[in-house]
Parts: C-alpha cells; sequence; structure tokens
C-alpha cells in the first residue's frame, strides 16, 4: 500500500496494481487506475480509507 498526496502514488505504484490512500485534493482531476483511493485530510477520512485499502488484494499476472 502507498499512502501519498504526491503523483507517485498515482503513477508509479498504481502500475503495480497495488492500492494507493491518495489523500487531499492535489491530484485532483488527474487520471488514475481504479487501485487509487482518494481521501480527506481528517485522521478520520485516513484512517477509515486504511482500513478499506487492506481489504483489496493485489491483482496477480
Amino acid at each position: 500500500m502507498v499512502i501519498s498526496n504526491s503523483s507517485s502514488g498515482i503513477t508509479e505504484a498504481s502500475s503495480f496494481q497495488v492500492p494507493t490512500v491518495n489523500i487531499g485534493n492535489r491530484q485532483h482531476g488527474r487520471i488514475k487506475s481504479e487501485s487509487v483511493i482518494d481521501c480527506g485530510n481528517s485522521v478520520k477520512d485516513i484512517t477509515a480509507v486504511i482500513k478499506q485499502a487492506k481489504k483489496i488484494k493485489k491483482k496477480e499476472y
């Protein structure tokens, strides 16, 4: 899992199909993979999305 607000979570990490928690709106409007989950910047939002991301299984090739 990647937890970030940078483009590396949107571009590089998504190419590995691991979940990415994208915090805040810095990357708003960018094309992103299904493995990217957006959330607000509060502790409550981040914690909830991390729990959600832990349930996602890495896609095997």
